[in-house]
């Protein structure tokens, strides 16, 4: 299943949005609308680690991992090392 663009803090859709409320009984209906739009207007996005598994080289994954566990032990007020350290694997996962 494809990745949905959920946006969140820092993360932009590549369209507008705005929120409303809807009548329970169409609800699933209006959530199809939205995913085949969601679905159409990110045809051009990267692809991302959830969409081809086996895209990414096992060499990779293990390099990041790799870096994640450095970036646990850290010590817990040095947050912009801790950052660097999960860019740089996101980096390799080809994710940034």
């Amino acid at each position: 299943m494809p990745v949905i663009w959920k946006g969140g803090p820092g993360h932009r859709a590549p369209y507008r949005t705005t929120h409303l409320r809807v009548p329970e009984p169409i609800k699933d209906q209006v959530q199809a609308l939205i995913d085949d739009y969601k679905k159409s207007a990110l045809v051009n996005q990267p692809v991302t680690l959830t969409d081809d598994p086996d895209s990414i080289s096992p060499d990779k994954i293990q390099a990041a991992i790799a870096l994640l566990n450095e970036s646990l032990k850290l010590p817990a007020n040095t947050g912009g090392k801790i950052k660097v350290k999960i860019r740089e694997a996101l980096t390799i996962l080809g994710e940034l």
